[in-house]
């Protein structure tokens, strides 16, 4: 890939070069042809001058012999080239020289009429236009040239300040100054390259942003079970273990244990690299089994699933899982008495639903959920203590899926959890 500092800096002889081969090639047309021209002229001023040499030959040969030279002068006196006689040279014939300049006509076995040269300096009447035509010739160049100077310089400069600003912005990230945008482009071809830069720079920024929220977010959290580990073992120190006080210390390590899996199942899923396979089978008996592991966990809650089969989805069955798995327990944590599951296909897209009959989840806070480590306020007891990383797992697996999640109210009473899967085509 090429270096944006090293072509905002290129210099200005490959312009110039560039200039200069336009008008290299303009002058190579324009001799061309002219050269072409002169070919087609001259061998058209032969034939008018051997046309006006047997003409004249004609007339001169009913002139007295003695009365020739005087009448070739006549005639040379109405010509811009020569007219004169000349000793016949034996055998020869009527027609043009070698050189094409003159023609010869035989008058009689002692005299020729000779017609030309035909040439610039032998004939000043052709000397003004033709070195008219030839400074124009010149002049066309040099303005041909002048305009393929003012086009690529006019096409060149727009460029290199776009690529000088596309250099700052560059060194800017270097220097860790992540909100630089080089912003859009004054030339066309450099436009894509922004709208690229501007892409990477904003997802970096908001992938550190995120990082720097979830490494706070982790140590907040963090700070609660060690303060209890910590104070359950100073207490140990005065006082022999009991099986209250493993138990709480176990408790506080298993709540470490699960803040850990829960960020680096986010921190996973967040890759760009992730592995995404998907495939097209029946949601249904897929979802029953992952309900049925979850019941364990339902304790006195009842914990259904029903689904109207067969349901054709396309979807990651490891990755699904995340979802299907964090939308339940997150019902089992604020559900009085009841979590229904459900699938079911609405307006060309599988529907699976996720209903608890708890306090259900205020509209203005309903898309707050999604977000990482965000937990909202409540006055009920520790059981509905988390990280605030169910619901934003949910979410980041159905974009994954081409699909979404959202919150909506509960026939029960509560919140219902929807993941919208899209149908294969088909």
């Amino acid at each position: 890939m090429s270096d944006p500092g090293r072509l905002a800096g290129m210099p200005g002889w490959r312009v110039w070069a560039l200039v200069v081969a336009f008008a290299a090639a303009g002058l190579a047309i324009d001799v061309g042809i002219s050269r072409a021209i002169e070919r087609e002229s001259h061998a058209y001023l032969l034939r008018q001058l051997g046309a006006i040499a047997r003409l004249s030959g004609d007339l001169l040969r009913a002139v007295p012999e003695a009365e020739r030279a005087a009448a070739v002068q006549e005639v040379d006196a109405r010509f811009a080239f020569p007219v004169r006689l000349e000793e016949t040279v034996p055998g020869e014939r009527a027609g043009a020289d070698a050189d094409g300049l003159r023609w010869r006509e035989p008058l009689d076995p002692a005299h020729t009429l000779v017609l030309g040269p035909v040439t610039l300096e032998d004939n000043p009447e052709y000397r003004g236009p033709m070195r008219r035509l030839h400074a124009l010739r010149v002049a066309s160049a040099a303005l041909f040239a002048l305009l393929a100077a003012g086009l690529a310089i006019g096409w060149m400069r727009p460029v290199q300040r776009d690529l000088r600003r596309l250099r700052d912005a560059a060194a800017a990230i270097a220097q860790r100054r992540w909100s630089t945008r080089v912003g859009a482009a004054r030339s066309e071809p450099i436009t894509p390259l922004n709208e690229a830069f501007d892409a990477m720079a904003t997802r970096i920024e908001a992938l550190l942003e995120r990082s720097r929220e979830m490494a706070a977010a982790i140590g907040h959290e963090l700070r609660t079970p060690l303060a209890r580990i910590r104070f359950a073992v100073d207490a140990l120190r005065d006082e022999p273990p009991t099986e209250a006080a493993l138990a709480a210390i176990e408790g506080d390590l298993d709540e470490l244990e699960a803040l850990i899996d829960a960020s680096l199942t986010w921190s996973r899923l967040e890759r760009e690299d992730i592995r995404f396979e998907p495939g097209v089978e029946d949601l249904a008996p897929w979802l029953e089994r992952q309900v049925g592991h979850l019941r364990p966990i339902a304790g006195e809650r009842a914990l259904s699933c029903t689904a109207d089969g067969p349901l054709r989805a396309r979807f990651d069955p490891s990755l699904l899982a995340y979802a299907v798995r964090n939308g339940v327990r997150n019902a089992l944590k604020y559900a009085r008495s009841t979590v229904r599951v459900g699938a079911a296909v609405r307006h060309d897209r599988v529907e699976v639903t996720i209903d608890d009959d708890g306090p259900g989840v205020d509209p203005a806070q309903r898309e707050a959920v999604f977000e990482p480590f965000r937990r909202l306020a409540r006055d009920d007891d520790a059981r509905h203590a988390g990280w605030g990383l169910g619901l934003a797992v949910v979410r980041r697996t159905m974009t994954l899926h081409g699909g979404e999640a959202r919150i909506e109210d509960s026939p029960l009473g509560g919140a219902r959890l929807v993941l919208f899967l899209p149908r294969p085509p088909g």
